[in-house]
């Protein structure tokens, strides 16, 4: 794995930026990027265990500067294994995690784990669970950073009757966070059409509006990003075509969602997208060229309402087989993360 770190000054600095390869770095290893103008480096620490036995589909997600939320799978079945999740306290200065007590989230066979931390005490799990009928649902639980300790775990709500991407594309159930108490959740349904859901949380509830499909013609490898409380962007791997990248954008209204032109970033086809916003109308769009190289690049994609511009694209690696693109971006700088 391997981390690039970039500074998004203006679009004609943009132009001219080179990003730079840095250090290798696995998940829950602590990385510190020291803000350095004109030059980033990164201080690691040592691995930090979060089980010692065998996982699947590890996530780790911030719930603030302090503070991680870890959730995986336990053991060594790709479904069986019941799924997990502790609060972790980090201490900056030894670059160390310490973990509160693992709680058991779901039992039952289940895959696809996604997690999305909404605020400081609360955080959504959605998944598909493995039955006679597959379907999609998602739990919220509780959590307190103060005793690090998973406080409550709600009842499973359903999303979708169906398979969740019977394709079987990488990580096919997303979530973003809109607002404290509203998520959007996209992910792949039986017939491989992409879908977006509104869910809003209560307590330990959590409730969806209607399924809304972003594109019908096979999707492969989403991602999605919140530009604002109203406003989404999405890219994706056209599998039903020439596997080209996708791209549009999603207007929220209440639970309700709207789409724009379908624009292609991306002629060639191509293997992983992935997008971030780095503000309300641009977001960055990493994804890997599918030929002899597996070369890894980059594009700025500007909104103005539901169109969507794209600027020049910029390589980002030299390295062949890059695999599964990961942008994490906040206004400025952004990193690219990627393995091969």
């Amino acid at each position: 794995m391997f981390t690039l770190i970039g500074k998004v000054a203006s679009m004609n600095a943009l132009k001219r930026l080179r990003l730079r390869k840095k250090l290798a770095f696995i998940t829950l290893f602590l990385l510190t990027l020291q803000p350095i103008f004109g030059q980033r480096t990164t201080a690691i620490g040592s691995a930090q265990t979060f089980d010692s036995g065998a996982t699947w589909e590890p996530k780790l997600e911030p719930i603030d500067d302090t503070h991680v939320l870890a959730v995986w799978k336990a053991g060594g079945s790709a479904t069986a294994n019941p799924l997990m999740a502790r609060v972790g306290q980090v201490d900056t200065a030894n670059k160390t995690i310490t973990w509160g007590t693992a709680s058991t989230i779901e039992s039952g066979a289940f895959r696809y784990g996604s997690v999305l931390v909404l605020n400081g005490t609360t955080a959504v799990i959605a998944f598909e669970v493995d039955a006679a009928s597959d379907y999609g649902a998602a739990k919220v639980i509780t959590f307190s950073t103060a005793t690090d300790a998973i406080t409550a775990i709600g009842s499973s709500t359903t999303f979708q009757v169906g398979d969740v991407d019977a394709s079987f594309s990488f990580d096919p159930i997303h979530m973003n966070k809109l607002t404290g108490t509203t998520l959007a959740l996209t992910f792949v349904d039986e017939a491989d059409n992409g879908t977006v859901m509104i869910g809003t949380v209560s307590g330990t509830t959590i409730s969806f509006g209607g399924q809304y499909e972003f594109n019908t013609n096979d999707v492969q490898n989403h991602w999605v990003t919140t530009l604002a409380p109203d406003k989404l962007f999405i890219t994706w791997e056209d599998d039903g075509g020439t596997d080209q990248g996708m791209a549009v954008v999603g207007t929220i209204s209440g639970t309700t969602v709207s789409f724009g032109s379908t624009v292609t970033f991306e002629s060639s086809p191509v293997i992983w997208t992935t997008c971030q916003a780095i503000s309300s109308t641009q977001a960055i769009i990493g994804y890997t060229l599918d030929d002899a190289n597996d070369y890894g690049y980059s594009k700025v994609a500007t909104i103005a309402g539901t169109s969507i511009t794209l600027e020049q694209f910029y390589f980002y690696s030299v390295e062949t087989g890059v695999d599964t693109v990961r942008l994490g971006i906040g206004l400025s700088p952004f990193r690219i993360h990627y393995r091969f």
